[in-house]
């Protein structure tokens, strides 16, 4: 698949430690067939000079590492069980819900197989997981 300039897109990482992580970036340019440079929008790099600030990091990515954007899946509760990628750490992260807690904010809690940790999140931190396959979106 080929992905157009100023697309929205997700880039996976697979290594240890953030095992099916996604993290939200931009393209900004394809560079061969199969390589391009994305710019992320939740991860900084610090730029040394005259003043430290930080700028969004920009990195070449092979094609089989990105993906689109998925599509909203709109669900006002989910339940035990339940496949769910949660936004923690500035990207999404797929897991499990192995519980979920009753109160006037009712919270989840998701266990992430790759870590071995089960992490509260309420709703609006949490989505639908789905699988990008062969062009195609598709919910497990």
């Amino acid at each position: 698949m080929a992905f157009e300039r100023g697309q929205t897109v997700e880039i996976i990482d697979m290594d240890k430690g953030f095992t099916n992580s996604f993290y939200p970036a931009v393209v900004i340019s394809q560079v061969t067939q199969e390589k391009f440079i994305i710019q992320y929008s939740t991860l900084y790099d610090k730029q040394i000079g005259d003043y430290d600030e930080f700028r969004p990091l920009r990195e070449f990515q092979k094609e089989e590492k990105i993906r689109p954007t998925p599509p909203e899946v709109f669900v006002q509760e989910f339940c035990v069980n339940d496949k769910v990628d949660a936004y923690y750490q500035d990207g999404w992260w797929f897991g499990r819900i192995r519980r979920v807690k009753a109160g006037e904010i009712k919270k989840y809690v998701v266990h992430f197989n790759g870590t071995k940790e089960n992490i509260e999140f309420e709703v609006g931190d949490l989505r639908v997981h789905q699988v990008w396959s062969q062009g195609q979106w598709s919910t497990p």
